[in-house]
């Protein structure tokens, strides 16, 4: 049974970008980073180093469930195909090691954890440095660390509503809000 203060375990956020995928599997500092790209690398490895890297955190950590930034399809250009490669390299792992996933939409994150869906970037930022006591400016990471904590507001928010897993996020927004708030009150 899953309550309000509880974590999850097994559950992953992540934020896949052209600069570097972020993850965050945690709110310790040992439980997110980021899978940065060097400039001007060959897609290709950039692409087999996030899937043996995602492929050991996965494992190692029993993760079961996946909340990563979802993208939207009628924007379509070079950068944005980068992105849906490592969406479609990330699904496949999530299919390979029996992992349900979601995608969420970055004005869901916004929303919820500010209160503004079309706010900025850096709203997220600030209220998940807020949260930890600390200062990550790679924005890669806290976002992941804000899907993260969506996805421990939804599973909560499945639990109390008795749903099953892979109902859209936004459903939830309220109760994920209710989640998060909490866990900021004990912060």
């Amino acid at each position: 049974m899953i309550k309000a203060k509880q974590i999850v375990n097994g559950v992953i956020g992540i934020d896949p970008s052209l600069r570097g995928t972020g993850f965050a599997f945690g709110l310790k500092e040992s439980e997110y980073n980021v899978i940065h790209f060097s400039k001007g690398s060959d897609p290709a490895l950039d692409l087999c180093q996030i899937s043996d890297q995602m492929e050991k955190i996965i494992v190692e950590n029993n993760i079961k469930y996946s909340f990563k930034e979802g993208y939207c399809y009628n924007y379509i250009n070079a950068g944005m195909t980068r992105i849906m490669e490592v969406g479609g390299i990330l699904k496949r792992l999530f299919v390979i090691h029996n992992v349900q996933y979601i995608d969420v939409a970055a004005l869901t994150v916004k929303k919820v954890l500010t209160g503004i869906g079309k706010g900025k970037k850096e709203g997220v930022q600030r209220v998940v440095n807020s949260l930890l006591h600390t200062t990550i400016e790679d924005d890669n990471i806290t976002d992941a660390i804000g899907l993260y904590l969506v996805g421990q507001g939804y599973l909560y928010a499945l639990e109390k509503n008795n749903k099953e897993f892979g109902i859209r996020v936004p459903d939830f927004n309220k109760d994920i809000e209710e989640y998060i708030n909490d866990i900021l009150e004990r912060n």
